[in-house]
C-alpha cells in the first residue's frame, strides 16, 4: 500500500471506497475497496504520478483523479482501465468532480484555474472560471457538484470558496467570468475541502493555516439555476454592467448564500470534511489526526476521536533503511601537513580558550595555533593530537569538538612535546534535540543551497516550491513546508519518510541532486525539527551580528592551510559555533581558495579578503600569504 492517502471517496452506490495517493516525487496509485468484503478490488499504480482529488461518476463506473504530470485522467472502477486523459492544466491537478449527467469531467488546479473535460472524446472543452490573469488569486485544492444542479463550490489558496455554474451559455469574451454565480465568505488559510449537503442546500468548507483550521457553513438556497435575465448579466465582462444590472445580480447572491456557523479549531488544520446524510451534523478531520464532529447550524463541537489507534508518543528513532545503499557522509582526512622547514614550536594557543556545551546539538571548531621560535605562527588545527578526559566529547580530525554526555573535563591538545588545556563544560547532552527553525533548520537549509536564488529561493521558486531567498521569512517558509498540499513536504508521524529529507538524500528523484546523507548533522537537525512537530517560534532570537576567527592571519608557506570559525552573537546574549552553516568566502581566489569546512588554501603571497556570511550578517578578515 502506498504511504500517503491523499484523497478519498465512497462511490454512489455505497459499495466501493476510492482511494488516491501514492509516495510523493515516487509513486502514485488508484485504489477501489470493496466495502463489504473489506478487500482491496482494484490496485492501478501510476509510476512517477502523485495522485490526487478522486472522484466518482454518478453511475459509479469511472474514477477521475488529478496528477502531478498536469493531468486529469480517469479509470474504469472495475478494472482500473484508464479510458480518459487530459492534459490542458499548466501545473499539478488537485481536485477533480463529475456533472450530474457523469460525461464531463471538472478539474482544478494549482494553475488557478477550473478546467471541463468531455468524458466519451477525452476532449477539453473551457474553463469554467475566467481566463482574465488575476481572476483567482490561489491553486484550485478542491471543487465539489451540486447533487442536483450544474453548479460547482471550487475553493483553495485564497482562501475565498465560489461558486459557477459548469456550462458557459454565452460567446467568451477576454475579461467575462461568465459562469461565476457567487462568493462564498472568507477562511483562514487555505481551503483543502469542500462539499454539498445531500439536498444542496449547504456547503461546507475546511480550511487552514500554521496548525489552526477553520469550517465554515454556508446556506445555498437555490432550487432552480440562475434566472436567464441574470445568466445573460452575468456574461458580460463586469467593467460592461451598469450599476442596476450589477445591483440585480447581487441581490440574487444575497439572497440564497448566507453564512450559517463557522467554528476555528485551534491546533489542526482541516483537509476534510463530510456531511452527514441528514444534513445536521459535519464530520471535519485534519492534520492532528482526530475526526470532529459539529453540529452544522451552530458550529458546536459535538465529539472528537482519533481517526487511528496511537501507539506511541513520539517519532520513532529508528535510522531510515532505503532499498538501494543509502550513500553516507565519510570525513575526508585532511592532507599531510608540516611545519616551516627549521620552524620551533614554543607554545600553542588554542581558541576557544573555553568550551561550554548547553544542548545536543552544540560543537566548537577549534583553531590551533602554534607560536614558533622565528616569532611567526602557523595553524596547526590539523596536524595537533586531541584527548579529552573524561571521555565526554568527541573530536573529529578537523578539530571539531561534539557533546557526548554531560560533566566537567578538558580537551589536551599537544604536538611536538608542547601542551595546551581547555576547560570543557557540558549539560544538556542527554535530552532530546530540539530544533529550532529560525536558529537550526534554516541555516541550514541555507547550507544545503536551498533557499539560494538558483533553487526554490528563485523569484518563483522551483517546480512548484517555493523557500524565501536565503530564508528571509521563516514564516512563509514554514507554510511552504507544512501547509502547502496539505503538508506534502513533512510526514510528522514517521519524519524520515518526509520528502524534505528524501529529496536531499537523493532517494526520489531530485533536480538538485544529492544535498546531505542520513548521518549527517545536516540530516538531523531537519529530522528532529520534523519529529518536534515541525513548527515556528517567532519569538527565537536572531543572530545580531558575527564574528570570524583568527583576525588577520598570517600564513607562512604557499599551499599551507588556516582554518577558520565563525561565531553567531544573538539577541538574548548568548553565542554559538556556527562554522559548520556558515559561508566562508575568499574574495582573491588568484591567492587563496575557501572549502565547504571554512578552511582557507594559499596559493601565491599576496592578501585575500575572507567573507563571512550567516543568516544576513557578515564579518571580513585579511588572510596573508607569504612564502
Amino acid at each position: 500500500m502506498s504511504e500517503r492517502v491523499q484523497s478519498i471517496r465512497f462511490s454512489p452506490d455505497g459499495q466501493w471506497l476510492a482511494v488516491a495517493g501514492g509516495d510523493p516525487a515516487r509513486l502514485g496509485e488508484i485504489q477501489v475497496w470493496d466495502i463489504a468484503k473489506r478487500k482491496l478490488a482494484v490496485s492501478a499504480p501510476d509510476h512517477l504520478r502523485h495522485l490526487y482529488g478522486v472522484s466518482w461518476s454518478p453511475d459509479s463506473k469511472l474514477i477521475a483523479f488529478g496528477c502531478a504530470d498536469n493531468t486529469v485522467r480517469a479509470v474504469e472502477a472495475a478494472t482500473g482501465k484508464q479510458v480518459l486523459q487530459m492534459g490542458s492544466h499548466s501545473d499539478w491537478v488537485l481536485s477533480t468532480t463529475f456533472s450530474l449527467k457523469g460525461d464531463h469531467v471538472i478539474s482544478g488546479g494549482r494553475d488557478m484555474s477550473v478546467k471541463l473535460t468531455e468524458v466519451a472524446e477525452q476532449r477539453f472543452v473551457d474553463n469554467v472560471t475566467s481566463i482574465t490573469p488575476g481572476a483567482l488569486k490561489g491553486g484550485v485544492l478542491a471543487v465539489a457538484t451540486h447533487p442536483q444542479l450544474e453548479h460547482i463550490v471550487a475553493a483553495g489558496s485564497d482562501g475565498l470558496p465560489k461558486v459557477y455554474r459548469i456550462f458557459r451559455e454565452v460567446a467568451r469574451e477576454i475579461g467575462d467570468d461568465a459562469q461565476f454565480i457567487g462568493d462564498l465568505f472568507p477562511m483562514t488559510g487555505r481551503v483543502f475541502s469542500v462539499r454539498f449537503s445531500v439536498d444542496g442546500k449547504r456547503i461546507a468548507c475546511g480550511s487552514g493555516l500554521d496548525g489552526v483550521g477553520e469550517l465554515l457553513v454556508s446556506s445555498y438556497d437555490f432550487t432552480n439555476d440562475v434566472p436567464k435575465p441574470l445568466r445573460k448579466l452575468m456574461g458580460k465582462v463586469p467593467d460592461a454592467r451598469r450599476p442596476e444590472e450589477q445591483r440585480q445580480l447581487d441581490d440574487y447572491r444575497k439572497k440564497g448564500i448566507h453564512e450559517i456557523s463557522r467554528a476555528s479549531i485551534s491546533n489542526s488544520a482541516i483537509y476534510g470534511v463530510a456531511f452527514a446524510p441528514n444534513g445536521e451534523t459535519i464530520a471535519a478531520a485534519g492534520s492532528d489526526g482526530m475526526v470532529r464532529l459539529f453540529n452544522a447550524t451552530n458550529g458546536a463541537l459535538v465529539k472528537e476521536f482519533m481517526s487511528v489507534p496511537l501507539t506511541k508518543a513520539v517519532a520513532a528513532e529508528v535510522k531510515p533503511v532505503y532499498g538501494h545503499g543509502t550513500t553516507r557522509t565519510a570525513e575526508t582526512a585532511p592532507a599531510p601537513e608540516s611545519l616551516p622547514e627549521g620552524a620551533q614550536i614554543t607554545r600553542l594557543e588554542v581558541q576557544p580558550a573555553r568550551i561550554q556545551f548547553s544542548s545536543p546539538g552544540d560543537y566548537a571548531q577549534l583553531l590551533v595555533t602554534a607560536y614558533l621560535s622565528s616569532g611567526d605562527t602557523a595553524d596547526m588545527t590539523r596536524m595537533a593530537k586531541y584527548s579529552i578526559k573524561p571521555r565526554l566529547a568527541e573530536i573529529s580530525s578537523l578539530g571539531i569538538v561534539r557533546a557526548l554526555t554531560n560533566g566537567a573535563g578538558k580537551v589536551v591538545v599537544s604536538l611536538n612535546g608542547k601542551t595546551a588545556d581547555v576547560p570543557l563544560k557540558i549539560s544538556g547532552a542527554a535530552g532530546r534535540r530540539r530544533a529550532d527553525f529560525v536558529q537550526d533548520v534554516s541555516p541550514v537549509l541555507a547550507r544545503l543551497g536551498c533557499n539560494a536564488g538558483t533553487c526554490h529561493g528563485a523569484k518563483e521558486g522551483k517546480n512548484g516550491f517555493k523557500l524565501s531567498l536565503r530564508g528571509y521569512d521563516p514564516e512563509t517558509d514554514v507554510r511552504s513546508l507544512t501547509d502547502d498540499l496539505a503538508s506534502r513536504r513533512v510526514n510528522l508521524a514517521s519524519p524520515d519518510d518526509s520528502l524534505m529529507l528524501l529529496k536531499a538524500v537523493a532517494e526520489v528523484p531530485h533536480e538538485g541532486g544529492r544535498r546531505t546523507t542520513v548521518d549527517a548533522n545536516y540530516y538531523q537537525v531537519l529530522r528532529q525539527w520534523i519529529a518536534n512537530g515541525a513548527t515556528l517560534n517567532l519569538k527565537s532570537p536572531k543572530v545580531t551580528n558575527i564574528q570570524l576567527f583568527p583576525q588577520d592571519p598570517v600564513v607562512q608557506k604557499i599551499g599551507s592551510r588556516q582554518q577558520m570559525r565563525v561565531v553567531a552573537n544573538y539577541a538574548d546574549g548568548t553565542a554559538r559555533d556556527v562554522t559548520a552553516e556558515a559561508f566562508i568566502e575568499s574574495a582573491n581566489t588568484d591567492v587563496a581558495t575557501a572549502e565547504s569546512a571554512g578552511l582557507i588554501t594559499t596559493l601565491r603571497r599576496g592578501e585575500a579578503p575572507v567573507l563571512a556570511r550567516y543568516e544576513g550578517n557578515y564579518d571580513r578578515d585579511d588572510t596573508h600569504g607569504h612564502g
